[in-house]
């Protein structure tokens, strides 16, 4: 829902540190559904803090 509302294409997706070992999933099971978002881990800063931006 929140890609509905950016003005184009995801450009940086901002995750919490901690949660590094869960957002590609299981051997990376999720990447083709991020990729199909326009999501790549060229675009993925870690964060120090439990917020999560899309930008």
């Amino acid at each position: 829902a929140h890609l509905a509302l950016l003005p184009g294409p995801p450009t940086r997706l901002g995750v919490p540190r901690r949660l590094r070992g869960l957002l590609w999933g299981h051997a990376n099971g999720l990447v083709d559904a991020y990729a199909a978002m326009g999501i790549t881990r060229a675009m993925v800063h870690w964060r120090d803090d439990d917020t999560f931006t899309l930008e």
